[in-house]
Parts: C-alpha cells; structure tokens; sequence
C-alpha cells in the first residue's frame, strides 16, 4: 500500500513532464489555492512557493501549511480545480508523448493507496469517463489534505483575523 500525498502525487506527475523541476510544478499546481484571497502566510500576506518550500514538500521534510490544506476543502476550489488542471496542467506542462505513463503510474498510485475506497472509486470514475482534468485536480486536493492533517491540525495556532482568512502561526 502506497501513502497518497503531496509528495508521491508530485513525483508522479512529474513522470507526464518534459523538463521536470520540483519548484515549477508546485508553483503550478499550488497556484488555484495560493491566488485565492483568504489563504495567507503567518505574515498576512500570500503565499509565494520558493525553491525551499518546494524541496521541503517534495521530500517531505516540512508540512504544507495547516491553511492551504485547509483550502482543499473550499467549495469554490473543488468546483474550478478540473478547469485549471486542464488549461494549466495537463495543456501546459504534461508532454502528449508522456501522458499515458504518467496516467499509469497515477492510476496504480491511486488504486494501491490509502486513500478510503469510496475516495479511489471516485477518482478512478473520473478517469474511466475520460475527465482526466477532474481525476488530476481532484487526485491532487486529495493529495494535499489526506495526509498527516489530523496530526499537524493539532499543533497549530490558527487565528481568523478577517471574514474567511486563516493564517497559521
């Protein structure tokens, strides 16, 4: 069984992608969560994915933050994230000749996971009727969320300092 998270999702993907760099596709693939209004660094400010942060989730030596994960959840983010996955994801940084391995290797990433098996079917579905954008974008909120939440929302100091922002100390 394989842990889903950021960090083997990423990898994975990577697999669909020319000229891979860690820091390139966590930029694209964080971006519909960090432009939203609401989601902010402990500064008040948002987010900007460095090369560190980058490196860090990827090999999974630091936490994505409490309220990015948070965000996954966001009615508004689910409903848009197979239409950004599909102009910024798959049209812009997946390589036609690579996709069917990548596709594969996510398929089985997917199916051999921990995710809960109403989770897998649900993705598995997306992909069988051809919404690879859903099944990618939806595949990578759940990435970011499922792991290690229950454990890291419980060492953070959240403060909501304005109508729907959250900021993690």
């Amino acid at each position: 069984m394989h842990i889903f998270n950021y960090a083997s999702y990423a990898q994975t993907l990577e697999l669909g992608i020319s000229k891979p760099n860690m820091t390139k596709i966590a930029k694209a693939l964080f971006e519909p969560i960090i432009s939203m209004e609401n989601v902010l660094n402990r500064n008040g400010n948002p987010y900007t994915i460095t090369p560190t942060m980058a490196k860090a989730w990827w090999g999974q030596t630091s936490d994505i933050p409490g309220n990015i994960k948070i965000a996954t959840g966001i009615p508004e983010l689910i409903d848009s994230i197979g239409t950004y996955f599909y102009e910024n994801i798959i049209d812009e940084l997946i390589n036609p000749m690579l996709e069917s391995q990548m596709y594969s290797a996510m398929l089985n990433l997917i199916r051999d996971s921990d995710l809960q098996k109403d989770e897998i079917d649900g993705l598995l579905q997306y992909y069988a009727s051809n919404d690879h954008d859903e099944f990618l974008g939806r595949a990578f909120l759940y990435a970011v969320f499922l792991k290690d939440i229950k454990h890291f929302i419980g060492n953070i100091n959240v403060c909501i300092y304005s109508y729907m922002s959250i900021v993690v100390f």
